[in-house]
């Protein structure tokens, strides 16, 4: 039995700026691109992280990113939790 109900990144009160989700993106990629920009301007909380697996320094690694190797982030679309 549990004392408190659980809370998932989408139902829990998040601080404004704080980001729920990090999107893996090719900046490189007209369609991802776009779709990032559309994100961006309906997204004025600042849930959404926006990182670019193109630049030079992408480390798949890093806290946030989840593991997400730049070959595996080029096959397809990657969202990352805040929670992993």
């Amino acid at each position: 039995i549990r004392d408190s109900p659980v809370t998932s990144p989408t139902t829990q009160s998040v601080a404004e700026g704080e980001w729920v989700i990090n999107l893996l993106y090719d900046s490189e990629c007209p369609v991802c691109s776009a779709e990032v920009d559309f994100l961006k301007a309906h997204d004025p909380e600042g849930r959404i992280r926006y990182t670019d697996i193109t630049d030079p320094n992408y480390d798949p690694n890093q806290p946030g990113n989840g593991g997400v190797s730049f070959e595996d982030a080029m096959d397809r679309i990657h969202a990352v939790t805040s929670n992993g």
